[in-house]
């Protein structure tokens, strides 16, 4: 009995998607139109990067947080999207909700700005 709660145990505090999967990831931005620049912020309101036509792929922690991503560019109306994580895989392991791995956001995100 002492041996088979150990190895629970150890299994529990492993967490199999931060090993295999990481704690980060990157997104792909596909803008319309190409002069759009975008703001990325994590959780509560804090700053993780600028995406833009040029640079379009940004590397984040993965979260339960969502990201809120800003947009603008001359000509069009602003845009505000909310991208949101589901968990990855279906057995809750204590390391992964600890690294955020147990969590995954999609990897392209399409945003057009409206004239």
């Amino acid at each position: 009995m002492k041996n088979t709660l150990t190895i629970l145990i150890l299994l529990m505090v492993t967490g199999c998607a931060t090993i295999t999967r990481g704690v980060s990831q990157p997104i792909v931005f596909r803008l319309d139109p190409k002069e759009a620049t975008c703001s990325v912020v994590q959780g509560a309101y804090r700053e993780i990067g600028t995406i833009s036509q040029g640079q379009n792929t940004l590397k984040v922690g993965k979260s339960k947080d969502d990201i809120l991503v800003r947009c603008e560019a001359p000509g069009f109306a602003p845009k505000t999207l909310r991208v949101v994580s589901v968990p990855y895989g279906g057995i809750l392991w204590l390391t992964d909700l600890a690294t955020g791995a147990y969590w995954e956001y999609p990897g392209v995100i399409n945003i057009t700005l409206e004239k």
